[in-house]
């Protein structure tokens, strides 16, 4: 299972600062970038987790291919899901390289930057409305988003989108959670016999 600090390097959607790293795609939004949703992969990517005890794994992932990974028979490639299981490597990493280069792990708001900066909205609406579900505080990107007039008007347009959308969702979970509360609560107290 892919988590939210688990973070897999994809060229075509890496999201460039001035002067700065290359940044990961993190967690549940990798999945979305596995092809789960459609999105595709670049034709090959290359992933090399160091260890803490000096060991290393290498993942070569072709766009519709097996994938090659070593030496831990623990990692396998799903190709019927598009679901990668690093879990083991990421338990006893200590650094992330693509290519050799040391990169960074982001967080789930960075990537829905990316995603606002090259014009996805349909993606980035999966993404908000995840992070929204979560109760996500958006002050923590405000800053970067002030910067480019652009990205304030994307993030405006799909919050005004999502949140009536996540609401709504949390109304029908919250009623299927007192139907459910009061189901429970009819069949502790109902006994045999009783009409």
């Amino acid at each position: 299972m892919l988590t939210d600090e688990l973070a897999i390097w994809l060229h075509d959607l890496a999201l460039q600062t001035a002067g700065g790293p290359r940044w990961l795609l993190a967690g549940d939004a990798a999945l979305l970038a596995l092809g789960v949703e459609g999105i595709s992969l670049p034709k090959e990517l290359t992933l090399v987790c160091s260890g803490e005890d000096g060991g290393q794994l290498q993942a070569l992932l072709p766009a519709e291919a097996a994938i090659r990974i070593a030496p831990d028979p623990q990692l396998r490639f799903d190709g019927s899901s598009g679901a990668l299981d690093l879990a083991a490597a990421w338990r006893h990493r200590s650094r992330f390289t693509i290519d050799g280069q040391t990169i960074a792990v982001l967080p789930l708001e960075y990537l829905l930057l990316s995603y606002l900066s090259t014009g996805d909205q349909q993606v980035a609406e999966r993404i908000a409305g995840h992070l929204h579900q979560r109760g996500f505080d958006y002050a923590v990107i405000e800053d970067q988003i002030a910067t480019i007039p652009a990205l304030e008007q994307a993030m405006v347009d799909v919050m005004q989108k999502v949140v009536p959308l996540a609401r709504r969702a949390a109304r029908r979970r919250a009623i299927r959670a007192a139907e459910r509360k009061e189901l429970e609560w009819f069949t502790r107290k109902s006994k045999p016999g009783d009409e």
